[in-house]
């Protein structure tokens, strides 16, 4: 089970087991309970035995027998497809932890921290009507990211808390704003970082 902090999401995987539908990944309603199957890892009858999301929606599975030694996995929240990673090292694990460094099992292995700010341009620019925003910080920060038009005025507020150091994505989403076509801008604050890109919106 794993809770996606940047959609608000629950995903559930089939515990540990033999045969053909044990690698499903399934989204749950958090208001009714009721399950709706995402899609299979492809990776049957290996038994999956925990979820987790990192901290840009990155969604990992740990699947293995009790036997066997263990193997992770990077899964599309989109169709449940899994994408092996490499062996973890350990027999018999039931469950993995998010550190600030990044995916761990235990082990001391993690991926590598930002050495400096940054933030990348959007994709899909031009872009209708979503667009994604990758940034990192090398350090503990409070983080604003804020999108403006070519007027200066303030139009969505995307990122507004502190955060771990760490790469990031979020998307921007204009569905429920009244924005027209043409130039916008997204700004990045964090401590005296302070960096500005150009996104096209096209209707």
């Amino acid at each position: 089970m794993a809770f996606n902090l940047i959609t608000n999401e629950l995903y559930v995987c089939n515990p540990i087991g033999f045969g053909r539908t044990n690698d499903k990944i399934y989204l749950v309603d958090l208001n009714t309970g009721f399950t709706e199957l995402i899609g299979r890892t492809g990776f049957h009858p290996t038994g999956h035995n925990s979820l987790v999301f990192d901290e840009i929606g990155n969604l990992y599975c740990s699947i293995g027998l009790p036997t066997s030694i263990g193997e992770l996995i990077k899964v599309d929240i989109n169709t449940g497809l899994g994408t092996l990673i490499g062996p973890i090292g350990y027999e018999n694990l039931t469950g993995m932890a998010l550190l600030p460094e990044g995916i761990s099992s235990g082990g001391d292995e993690t991926t590598s921290l930002p050495k400096e700010y940054l933030l990348n341009q959007n994709y899909p620019n031009p872009f209708n009507p979503i667009t994604t925003i990758n940034y990192q910080i090398p350090e503990l920060s409070f983080v604003t990211l804020k999108v403006y038009d070519m007027l200066g005025n303030e139009v969505a507020l995307l990122v507004n808390e502190e955060k771990p150091a760490g790469k990031y994505r979020i998307e921007f989403r204009i569905n429920n704003l009244e924005l027209s076509s043409g130039i916008y801008f997204y700004q990045l604050q964090a401590r005296k970082f302070i960096e500005t890109k150009k996104m096209v919106l096209l209707k």
